[in-house]
This record gives C-alpha cells, structure tokens and sequence, in this order.
C-alpha cells in the first residue's frame, strides 16, 4: 500500500524509512506479550511481504538497536523477545560504518562553512597553522592514530577539530553511553566555544574533558566508567580547587574565560593530562610530554623564544606534581614526560598522623638546609671563603631571626675571625604578624649600637605565603613518613603493594615539593622577581642587602644564583671597607695569592738587596707573579727587572721614630700595626703583612730576636708579636765571602746567595749547630793526641796536632759568640792555612779517631820504645814499628788514616813481644827439690799462659787439632769461647 501510494500519487521512485529506537518503543507495553509478538511479526514486513510486487521500492534503515534485556532485564517474556528479534535481524543486510566515517560525518553535520568568503577565511587560518613547528603539526596530526585521518586533506576537513581529538573521540565513543555520542560531545564542544574560539585557534584537545564532566555524572559503561569515576573524582575534588585558588577565582569567574586565559590555559593542560590515563592507547596521548601537551592545545601557551613555553609547562606540571603525589614529572630536563598514577591508598591519611614532625625548628632547619644547598655549603658550615683582589676571605655565616634580640643578640653581627666578613641570613617566614620592616629596625639600631664600622650585613628575605609555608611543612612531614618502618606503623592494615605504592607517591610528592620551595627561595632572597600576586609571597623585603656599615647601600643583581650573590655582596661590602687595599688578583681573578708566590717575591726582595743597584733579573717565569703581588704592594717596580723600593723602610722607620725612643729594636707586633693602620695597609691578611715585615727586615738589616735569643723560624705564619727585629751590623764584604765559602766546604752549608742580615743570621745559626755538635769529637780528639804524644811522636809543629787545636779553638769560639755578625767574622777572619778539605776531615772524623785511639793497647805499644834502644833484631823491629806508627800520626787525616796505623802498629808490637819473646835466661839447679816434690820425682814447672802460647800453623797442618792441642796447654774447657788472632807468618 505504501510503495503504491508513493509511485502512484506521490511519484516517488522509491520509500526510505529511517527507523531509530525502534527497539525502544517496546518498552511502553513490555508486559504486554502478545501485542509484543504482533508488533515484532511487523518488523518482517520491512523484508518480506506476500505481494512481492512493490512499485516503488522500500528501504529500510535501522540503526544498530540495543538488546531489550539491557533495558528491562531478564524474565517477562524478554527472554522469547530477543529470540525472535534476532531471527528476524538475519534478514537485514549490514551496513558497517568505520571509525574513519566520522571525518565525513562531521565534516557535513557539524562544520560546513556559512558560506564561500567564511570557508576562504578557514582556508587560510589552516594555512597558517600548517605554518607552525614541525613537532607541533606532528602532533596534531596523529599520523600513528589511524591511517583514514591522517591525512593534511582530511584535517583540513576536519579543522578547527584536529585528527588527535577525533582519535580520542573515537577510542571513547565504544565506551560512552548511548545518548553521550562522539558527535554529540563534538557539537558540544563547538557550542561552548561558539562566542571565546577565534577563527585561527583550533579547539584544545583538554576542552573534551569539559564535556565529558558538564554531561551526566556516569557518561561511561562497563570499565571505563569506573576509571572515570576516579579520574573526575580527583579532578573535582582536588585539583580544581588547587587551580582556583592559585588563580584567586571563584567557580563563577571561570564562565566563559577565553581559551588563552591564563586559568583556562592551566585547566585545559590538566584535563589533557587526564585525558592521557582515560585513554592511553591514544598514540597522540601515550607518553605524554609538556611539548606534547602545548601542541595538543595549541595556541593557548605563548612564548616570545624557543623552548620558554615547554619550560612554563614543565614548571607549572612540576608544582602541580609538588601539590599532588599522583601526578609524576619525568627526570628528562628539557621536555619530561608528564603521568597520572591514581592510587587506592589514601596518604592524606598518612600526612595527617605526620603532623607533630613539622614543628618551627623543624621548619628552621628545612630552610636552612635548603638554603645551604642553594649555596653549595655542606650542612652544618659555619663559613666559607671568597676570593677578593687576590686574597682569600672568610665569609662567616648565620641563620636566624634578625628581628629577635633572643635568637641573635649582638655579637652575632661582628665576624670572629680578623679579616672576616659576617653574612647574617634571615629566616623567609616568622611567627603571628611579625614582617621584614621589624627586621630592618633591627639592622638600623645595630648600626647606633656599633661604634667602629662592621665588616657584617644582614640578608632580608621576602616571606614566603602561608600556603607556602604549610607546602614547606607537608615536605617535613613526607620526610618522616619516609623513614624505614614508619609507613607500616602508620598503617598496618596496608599490603605490601600498597605501602610500597604511597612511599613512592610521598616521595615523587617531597621531591616536588621541594624544588618548589627552593625555587621560590631565589625570590624570596631578591635573585628573582617576587611577583606579589602570584600567591607564593607575602610581606615584601626591599632592600634585601642591609649592611652595618652606614653609607652603604648593595644591590643584588636580578637572576644570579645564590654563590654568585653571595660573593658580589661581600666583594661590595669588602670594597667598602678597604678601598685602598692593593689588587693582587690573577689573570683569571679566581686563583688567591699563596704562600709560595709570596716566597717568591722576598726571594727577589733578598736577590736585590744583594745588588749595588738594588736591582735582579728574575726568570721569564716568575715575572707574572712578581708584576701581579710587587707592583700593587709597591715592594718594587717589575717590568723585565725587579727593581727594589724603600717605600715600606721609610714609613716604617718613620713610624718608629715617632713611637718609640730607639729604633735599634722594632717590634713585630708594633710593626704590624703600623701597616694596618695605613689606609693600603687595611684589611691585608696576615700572610701579606707578613710578606712586609720580612721586606723591610731585608731591606733595612735586621736580625730575628725573641726572647733576647736568635729566632730563625722567621716564616709566614710564624711572626709572633713578640718577636723583636733588631738592627744588624753585617760583616764585611770580603768576611761574609770566605765565611760563606768555608761554610760551604769545611761544614758542608748551603752558600747564602747575598750578605744581608737575614742571611747572615741563617749563617750563624747553622754554624753554632754544626759547632755544638763536632766540638766534643775535636775536645776529645786534642787530647788524645796531647796524651799519647810521645809514642805518637808529635810536637807542637806536627800537622795533625796542630790542626786539631785549630779545629777545636775554632769551633770553641763559634759556640762561644752570641752575636751572629762576629761569629761569621770569626769563621771568615780565622787562621786556617791549610785546605778546606783537611779541617773538613779533622772535624768530621774527630770523633771517630778519638775513640780509636782510646782503644789502642798503648801499653804494648810502649814497651816498644825501651825495646827500640837495647839494640838486636828485636830492637831493630821495635824500632821500625815506632817510626811508622809516627809518620803516619805527624800528617793529616787526608794523607793517611791514623787508626789504620795504630791497628797495624798494634798487630805488630803483639808479633814481636808476644809470639817472638826473648830467650830464657840458664836456671841453675836447686840445691834442695823444687817445692812440693817428693824424692825421685820430676818439678812440675808453671803451665802456658796467654802471654807466651801462641802456635804457627803451616799450610799442611790440621787446624783443629792445633787448637785443641793449645785448649788442652792453657787449661780452656771444650765448652768455653776462644779468641783466635791470625797474622801473616814471618
């Protein structure tokens, strides 16, 4: 009837029917089941009919229709119901439609242009955005999203949508409730950007989020809706809260906000993040990054440069991650991905019982630690050091509350080192309604207090927000909760995984929230601009800088790090203090002057004196340092050749003229306050004013007394107050040169490169110590030789003799001079005609001969002389024997060594008196029986004794049986030492 109609009256070639909710329309008579069946028989009638003839033809659209026991349930009769619906749905033909269909779908339904000038003016805003970076129309594209829409012709299709937003709109319809369509949320979002989307500006990916939240509260099925439920949770409850309060808006001053705007810009960012966990195999949203996340969005994050929108990104998802343990930045620092991990475990539960750990020195401490961190100072430092016109400086520094008398009294201000600079670090928070203008109050009143200027300054910081101050006080507590074991005391009722998952959030959260702070720390302390609006400051500082002296105002140079500040304020505060104080900086300004160098000028110092012109030809090598630490010290004029000064002579001379009756003596310590009491004398360290005393000690020939003794640790670092210098008398020229010389090779010194007192105080001092140590050996040795004069054959005239009495004399005397510039002269006036290697010798060994000729056997060797004078062989080799021995005694040491002489004088005297011995005189019988005999029997005569038994053993004898034999002669026991003498036979 209805295909007739239409051919016949109407003129239709064909009848379309689109039938939608066709299942629906059942529910209004469900438990009606025969009008059920009758109606269902009717749905045949689309397919099949009894007249097969139809004039025009019937087509039938049914859109894909729910099962009915989705509506009502099992039971009622549905069960027959869907039964014969699914019969019957096998006479339909199927018409699939891709997801790529929903490019033509929109492109027709929803973004046709009004009309030709509307879609140039589209036309162009794309070409414009095909414009834009590389990364960007990447990401846009999608290109791994799906292949029917990735295509520049279908996006531009699409536009101002973008293929990544449909991909997600695609992967979220199979999950969406039927009445919340992927078109329907298109047209949505067209409607809510109909009067803020600009043509240009594409629609963010982050606004789908919008309408998904704006819809009903269970927009998903099945599992999504669950992972909805948690992800608009979050959102709602915690981070929207977090973005209105950062932003000092209410719900109703974000209605109808331009996409560009500043809150807008940070909530669309979110709801792209959480986006990226609602639908993760999104290629455009797997492993989503700042940069990413911009492009998503694009055109809703400005930068005048390269790079600066990712690092806004990058920070602002840096202090969300700081508020939010579930939301993890990535370690990479250029472009870190950004995720979202929701947890089943509530750690705000945790933070709560955690609460006691973030008490105010607990809080203190944080700050400090933080700060110290800021400045590169290890924990617990009380000081550091700084270079400043060469020289290092300490830097003593101090946390407290300046405002507070309590905390930090007086003396807290003043440096405890000589030379120091005092930094005092103010706290960036306080307690009730205290600010920084009390602070400064304090500063100004020291500065009354204090009657000489003080080398101190007091840092003020702007305080820091409450919100702030409770972040600061959340990381005391994550660091609690961190320590082993206090997660499980906290919750014991936790698995495993769930503890291990909260330790991990507390510890991305601590970590985030740490940085932050220490961000905001910079400007706090004025490295940065402290925006005043930004919800992260309160009570403002400014100046930050207030120093103790008056007059003195320091600035901080905006964007410099903390050990930068740091020492540009002390270099300020120090340039203020001395600005007379010579510049003794390297070529590279950061190395400070050392020991060595300055070593290294009062050597040049000593080589000039040495010059008639006062003048030295120091190597290539040292003119650097020479130029850099001479020149500003006006020590001397360096150029090619030092030149010496007397500036520093002259003014300390005149100063003790003035001060003192005398100048013969000079006082360290009087001389070092007469140097700092120069206004280029001011602020030098000590190892510098030590350099200026040793010059003018130099210069001005004068010797190193302490205690009325000579001093000779003269050094950096050495130079007690007490010490005197006093005026030296020096030795001639040509004394101090043959002293110098015989120091050299008789005592085996160093030559002293120039005659200056130092010198010949070095001189001396070594002398008396090589005299005090040889004078016993040469004492001994004289008499020795005077003792034994008569065997030796010496006289008065005898070379050996009289070279030890000079040796000794002289070494006597030099021990004996207290004045060093007579004992040189005594060194270099003395009579010592002979070689210096000769007393060299004699002085040396002195001791060595004394001993020996100690031990020589001079009786033995005395009974050679009466033996000498009877005449006969005997008297002949006794006589020899003397002779030589008296040769070798007359001459020096350096000719032939005496010791040797005595032993082989020695050997032989034991030859000829002891194995050679004179003939027996005849004995004459007794005329009654030897003592103790009795009739017929033989005397019994005295046995061997060491003296007369000796043996000769040829080369064919047995050794052993000559020594058993000579035991068995002297009455020696087997078991009894022996001492055996062997000499050349005769």
């Amino acid at each position: 009837m209805i295909s007739r109609h239409a051919k016949e009256h109407l003129g239709c070639d064909a009848v379309v029917l689109l039938l939608d909710e066709l299942i629906l329309r059942f529910t209004a008579f469900i438990g009606d089941e025969a009008r059920i069946n009758g109606e269902i028989q009717k749905i045949a009638k689309l397919v099949e009919s009894s007249h097969s003839h139809r004039p025009a033809p019937i087509i039938s659209l049914v859109p894909r229709q729910r099962d009915l026991r989705d509506l009502v349930g099992l039971g009622g009769g549905t069960e027959g119901i869907s039964q014969t619906i699914s019969y019957w749905d096998g006479r339909f033909g199927h018409i699939k439609l891709a997801d790529a269909n929903l490019t033509e779908v929109v492109r027709h339904r929803l973004i046709r242009p009004r009309d030709t000038a509307a879609a140039a003016e589209i036309d162009a805003a794309f070409e414009r955005m095909r414009n834009t970076r590389a990364e960007v129309r990447d990401t846009l594209l999608d290109s791994g999203g799906g292949a029917d829409t990735s295509t520049w012709e279908d996006f531009r299709n699409l536009y101002p949508f973008s293929p990544a937003l449909l991909h997600v709109m695609v992967d979220l319809s199979a999950a969406l409730q039927r009445q919340r369509s992927a078109l329907k949320l298109l047209l949505q979002l067209l409607v809510n950007h109909r009067a803020t989307l600009p043509v240009g500006q594409m629609v963010p990916l982050g606004a789908v989020f919008d309408v998904l939240i704006e819809g009903e509260s269970r927009p998903f099925k099945d599992q999504l809706s669950a992972e909805y439920t948690k992800i608009s949770t979050f959102y709602r409850n915690r981070v929207r809260p977090w973005l209105l309060d950062k932003h000092r808006l209410t719900g109703a001053d974000t209605a109808g906000l331009d996409v560009r705007s500043p809150f807008r810009r940070d909530d669309l960012l979110v709801k792209t993040l959480l986006l990226s966990a609602l639908t993760p195999n999104v290629p455009a949203l797997k492993d989503l990054t700042a940069g990413r996340a911009i492009a998503l969005n694009q055109g809703i994050v400005k930068a005048r440069r390269t790079g600066q929108d990712v690092a806004a990104v990058t920070q602002f998802f840096k202090d969300m991650a700081a508020q939010f343990g579930e939301v993890r930045v990535g370690a990479q620092s250029a472009n870190p991905t950004i995720s979202l991990n929701l947890l089943r475990v509530d750690t705000e539960s945790l933070m709560r019982s955690a609460y006691p750990a973030a008490n105010d020195p607990a809080l203190r401490h944080l700050f400090k630690r933080l700060l110290w961190e800021e400045l590169g100072l290890d924990e617990g430092a009380g000081r550091t050091t700084v270079v400043w016109r060469g020289t290092q400086r300490t830097v003593e520094i101090a946390f407290g509350n300046v405002r507070s008398p309590e905390d930090m009294d007086r003396e807290d201000f003043q440096p405890l080192v000589a030379n120091a600079v005092r930094v005092v670090v103010d706290y960036p928070f306080d307690e009730g309604d205290h600010n920084p203008t009390e602070d400064r109050r304090r500063v100004q009143t020291l500065r009354q207090e204090f009657t000489e200027p003080v080398a101190g300054l007091v840092w003020l910081p702007t305080f820091l927000s409450p919100n702030r101050i409770e972040d600061a006080r959340r990381i005391l507590m994550m660091e609690y909760l961190l320590q082993p074991g206090i997660v499980e005391e906290k919750a014991p009722d936790w698995s495993s995984d769930d503890r291990r998952e909260a330790r991990a959030q507390l510890d991305n959260q601590r970590n985030q929230l740490t940085n932050q702070i220490r961000s905001l720390l910079r400007g706090a302390y004025g490295l940065v601009e402290a925006t005043p609006n930004s919800g992260d400051y309160g009570a403002q500082a400014d100046p930050h800088i207030e120093p103790l002296p008056s007059s003195l105002s320091i600035p901080l140079e905006a964007g410099s790090q903390f050990p930068a500040a740091l020492e540009r304020v002390t270099f300020k505060l120090l340039d203020h203090l001395y600005p007379e104080h010579p510049d003794l900086s390297s070529p590279t300004g950061r190395a400070a002057v050392r020991r060595s160098e300055l070593s290294t000028v009062l050597a040049a110092v000593e080589a000039a004196k040495a010059d008639k012109l006062n003048r030295y030809e120091p190597p290539k090598t040292d003119l650097g340092v020479l130029r850099r630490v001479a020149n500003p010290l006006h020590i001397a004029t360096v150029t090619e050749v030092f030149v010496l000064r007397d500036d520093w002579v002259r003014r300390i001379d005149r100063y003790a003229s003035i001060d003192q009756a005398t100048t013969t003596d000079v006082n360290v310590g009087k001389l070092k306050e007469w140097i700092r009491t120069r206004e280029d004398g001011q602020g030098l360290p000590e190892d510098v004013v030590d350099l200026i005393v040793q010059v003018y000690a130099v210069q001005s020939d004068r010797a190193w007394i302490r205690g009325g003794k000579r001093y000779t640790g003269a050094t950096f670092g050495q130079l007690a107050g007490d010490i005197v210098l006093r005026r030296q008398e020096l030795p001639s020229e040509e004394d101090f040169d043959r002293a110098n010389e015989r120091a050299e090779r008789i005592f085996g010194l160093t030559r002293q490169p120039l005659r200056s007192a130092r010198a010949v105080q070095r001189l001396a001092e070594q002398l008396k110590e090589r005299a005090r140590r040889l004078q016993s050996g040469t004492e001994h040795l004289v008499g020795q030789l005077t003792r034994h004069a008569r065997v030796l054959g010496l006289d008065d005239d005898a070379p050996r003799l009289r070279t030890a009495r000079a040796c000794d004399e002289l070494l006597g005397r030099m021990g004996g001079l207290a004045d060093d510039t007579e004992l040189v002269t005594a060194l270099g006036r003395a009579d010592l005609p002979g070689e210096a290697g000769v007393y060299k010798m004699a002085m040396t060994g002195a001791g060595n001969l004394a001993g020996d000729l100690d031990a020589a056997q001079w009786k033995l060797l005395g009974a050679l002389e009466p033996l000498a004078g009877e005449g006969g062989e005997r008297g002949r080799r006794a006589a020899g024997i003397l002779a030589g021995l008296r040769s070798v005694a007359r001459r020096d040491e350096g000719a032939q060594r005496l010791a040797t002489a005595l032993d082989k004088a020695n050997n032989e005297a034991v030859t000829l008196l002891v194995h050679n011995p004179p003939p027996p005189p005849p004995v004459t019988p007794p005329v009654h029986p030897p003592k103790g005999g009795r009739d017929g029997e033989p005397a019994v005569h005295p046995p061997l004794t060491p003296d007369n038994a000796w043996a000769r053993v040829d080369s064919h004898d047995d050794v052993a049986t000559t020594v058993a034999k000579l035991r068995r002669d002297l009455g020696i026991p087997e078991g009894r030492a022996i001492q055996i003498t062997i000499r050349e036979a005769e």
